[in-house]
């Protein structure tokens, strides 16, 4: 729904190209016994599944919100941020995560976990489907222009891969 609304190639590329080369790093440092490429594949897709779930799960949540505070209100921002938001968006990734991965007979060393996590949360940060989201979110003030979108692309990978691990 929200995919195809918006499609320039730089932010696409800015988007993909930073996630592409962590992937990569995250893959190569797991030295002792690769994973399967098709797991690791089947996680990114999850991670941009649970992208789409926190979504829903937030518009539900701000609904409800909605109905009891004011938008502006610091009650209705903290419930939004610190409780919907944040257990939707990383509840959504542990859930999957742990669906895909805990009884896969590939999981077989610690590691393995951070290397699972850095490729569902790297799925999650892709941000093909967040400029609506961002606009949104940020309400009728707009969302910083092209400049605020390309630094959170290229800033996401980072904080999220850090989350991972």
């Amino acid at each position: 729904m929200f995919l195809f609304l918006y499609m320039n190639p730089i932010l696409i590329a800015a988007a993909v190209i930073p996630a592409i080369v962590l992937l990569v790093q995250v893959y190569r440092a797991d030295r002792l016994e690769p994973e399967p490429p098709v797991l690791l594949l089947s996680l990114v897709l999850y991670g941009i599944f649970a992208t789409g779930l926190a979504m829903l799960t937030e518009e539900l949540g701000s609904a409800l919100l909605d109905r009891s505070f004011p938008r502006s209100s610091t009650a209705y921002n903290v419930l939004m941020y610190f409780v919907v938001v944040a257990f939707s968006e990383e509840g959504f990734k542990y859930l999957l995560l742990k669906k895909r991965t805990w009884r896969s007979p590939a999981f077989n060393c610690q590691f393995d976990g951070v290397v699972y996590a850095v490729f569902v949360s790297l799925g999650f940060a892709h941000r093909l489907c967040h400029p609506l989201r961002t606009r949104h979110r940020a309400g009728a003030g707009g969302d910083g222009g092209a400049g605020t979108r390309l630094l959170r692309r290229l800033h996401g990978r980072v904080v999220r891969t850090g989350q991972a691990v």
